[in-house]
């Protein structure tokens, strides 16, 4: 019988970001949150992919948990 995964989701704005690390720091009503988002796991509301260094502070995004595998939706780009 196959494992359920926690899904978890949460949107926020952008507070931080590290691009070496491919780290990304979201602000939202409940803090603040670390991810490392992988490039492919990164797009916008379209769906098209986007590079890390697209991304800015203040954008507002939408971060998927599926298990171990993080990925990102840019909602709105300042």
């Amino acid at each position: 019988m196959p494992r359920r995964k926690k899904v978890t989701t949460c949107r926020g704005i952008i507070s931080s970001l590290d691009f070496h690390m491919g780290l990304v720091e979201v602000k939202n009503e409940l803090g603040n949150h670390r991810f490392t988002i992988l490039p492919e796991n990164l797009s916008d509301t379209d769906g098209n992919f986007i590079d890390l260094d697209e991304l800015r502070l203040g954008d507002c995004v939408l971060i998927s948990e599926v298990g171990h595998i993080v990925s990102m939706k840019v909602l709105k780009a300042v």
